[in-house]
């Protein structure tokens, strides 16, 4: 069975394996017509004798115990390296309840606040209905232009001119 072109199948099975002289062969010869893989997997054969000529390192007999021990001076060292204001806060027993007073003092404070500046919102809106109310309604501007003439101020000149016409009764109004 040949793997398609493009597969790269045959790389997981070489991979930091020893693979046996006849699967080697095989993928030889499966990689003959493909030269870049055939290439790569020489590379990886090459890697793998490299590494199988190297010496296995000696490994302590304690090493579990010495990565635990080493785990554990590490998160100690993290807690006692802890700064700021929460290390503050917690070598200072009375801190933490006076932060949540404070916390609790501000919180009622900013609902004190948003409730009066949502009064005096409603005390504008409530301003601003009234005086609508106290405008003239719908009806009362049907007859504008007869309300408008019945405000304007007569001039100087024009109360002359009605005396006059009213004394001439042979005055013709154009």
């Amino acid at each position: 069975m040949n793997p398609p072109p493009d597969s790269e199948d045959w790389l997981d099975e070489v991979q930091g394996r020893r693979l046996p002289p006849e699967a080697t062969g095989r993928l030889r010869r499966e990689l003959a017509s493909r030269p870049r893989e055939r290439q790569r997997l020489e590379e990886e054969l090459a890697l793998n004798r490299a590494l199988d000529s190297l010496p296995c390192p000696d490994v302590s007999s304690n090493f579990l115990a010495q990565v635990e021990a080493q785990i554990v001076r590490s998160e100690a060292g993290r807690k006692r390296g802890r700064s700021g204001l929460w290390h503050w806060l917690g070598a200072v027993r009375w801190a933490r309840p006076i932060a949540a007073v404070m916390v609790a003092v501000v919180a009622i404070g900013g609902w004190w606040q948003f409730r009066v500046h949502e009064r005096s919102a409603l005390a504008g809106n409530l301003a601003a209905v009234s005086r609508v109310a106290g405008m003239p309604g719908v009806d009362s501007l049907q007859d504008f232009e007869a309300v408008q003439l019945l405000r304007t101020a007569a001039l100087p000149g024009d109360v002359e001119l009605l005396a006059a016409l009213d004394s001439d009764p042979t005055a013709t109004t154009p």
